[in-house]
């Protein structure tokens, strides 16, 4: 009669790699073994090294097979796990199955929790961060919005409690004076812009102390737009996601003896062909002032790559402006100042990146 025989596991673990058990086979001969069964958590070819599952990923039981990622909505923050956690409510799970993040709608930290948009505010896409707010004179009717804001119409100007707002009509001496905390669009001096509109035109003719809100997204077009009266430029959700690009056909915008401030955009893919300036061109003492924004991949055939001032012009750049990889063919790469213009001021201001045929 042929005899039963089973290898005990503390003799025979010692052959097989670290994070891993032998598997035992009964046999008639002496004990053996047919392979080497990877931990759960981790996976590799029988009687092989056993590697730890990445991070996303998971193993539930001991064998050989491989890791498989995390079920939709769940995550798995460490290496060598054997199951995944589901996550929480209002969020959903990151593209690489790291970290749960919020909803489009719902604002809070990774991880959660995650708060529904109040009316008046929106996220337009899932991910850590708190809900955006809308700027003066629009607004969102609902809770956990997804969206752009609405903008009030001409003639009429948001009012009511946070959370049942609606554009009313305008008083007959235009700005309602009576109501302090409304955001108001009695005015011609708020203008609102998203990237399908004629921006260009739009910036052109904006009147005299007016600020032109624009709203996320990329605004393409042909730029070179002259910029006659004071006015300020600025973008609704910050300069990384709110971007002007050129294309390499033009320059952003052409100051020229007016007063004008550029806030949370990204000035990029600009052309000079002649006159200098890539980005913006400052000239007829001029005033620029340029804050937590971005120029970048600008270029000049002349001078400043990315920024030319002319004669009795200023110019005040801070507040994590970025200046980086300009170009020109004669002097300044990033900046060029003519005789008698002036740097007002130069503060937390990130310069890299910049080169000219010249000099500077």
């Amino acid at each position: 009669r042929l005899a039963l025989a089973v290898c005990a596991v503390a003799v025979c673990s010692a052959q097989c790699p670290p994070h891993s058990d032998p598997a035992p086979s009964h046999t008639t001969a002496a004990p053996s073994y047919q392979q080497c069964l990877c931990h759960a958590g981790y996976s590799g070819p029988g009687g092989g090294e056993c590697t730890a599952c990445p991070p996303g990923t998971y193993k539930a039981a001991a064998g050989n097979t491989t890791c498989e990622p995390c079920p939709p909505g769940s995550v798995q923050p460490l290496g060598g796990a054997s199951s995944c956690s589901e996550c929480p409510a209002q969020t959903i799970a990151s593209a690489n199955k790291l970290s749960c993040v919020c909803t489009a709608g719902y604002g809070g930290p990774s991880g959660g929790p995650c708060s529904a948009c109040v009316s008046g505010t929106y996220k337009r896409a899932a991910g850590s961060g708190e809900c955006t707010a809308c700027p003066p004179g629009s607004f969102t009717s609902h809770r956990n919005a997804k969206t752009l804001c609405s903008v009030c119409p001409p003639g009429t100007y948001l009012a009511g409690a946070p959370d049942a707002v609606s554009c009313r009509a305008c008083p007959s001496r235009g700005r309602n004076s009576s109501a302090p905390n409304a955001w108001s669009n009695c005015s011609d001096k708020a203008i609102f812009l998203s990237p399908e509109d004629d921006w260009k035109a739009r910036i052109q003719q904006a009147p005299h102390g007016s600020t032109v809100f624009l709203f996320p997204g990329v605004y393409v077009g042909e730029c070179n737009v002259t910029v006659q009266r004071n006015i300020t430029l600025r973008g609704v959700s910050g300069k990384a996601e709110t971007v002007l690009d050129c294309q390499q056909r033009n320059r952003h915008l052409h100051v020229t003896g007016a007063s004008v401030t550029i806030e949370g955009l990204t000035l990029t893919n600009g052309h000079a062909a002649s006159e200098g300036g890539g980005c913006v061109l400052a000239d007829g003492q001029a005033s620029v002032a340029i804050r937590g924004s971005s120029l970048a991949v600008c270029d000049s055939l002349t001078h400043g790559g990315l920024l030319k001032l002319g004669q009795n012009s200023a110019l005040l750049v801070s507040d994590q402006t970025e200046l980086r990889d300009g170009s020109a063919g004669g002097y300044g790469g990033g900046v060029f100042l003519e005789e008698g213009s002036r740097m007002t001021a130069l503060r937390n201001v990130l310069i890299v990146g910049n080169t000219a045929g010249d000099r500077g």
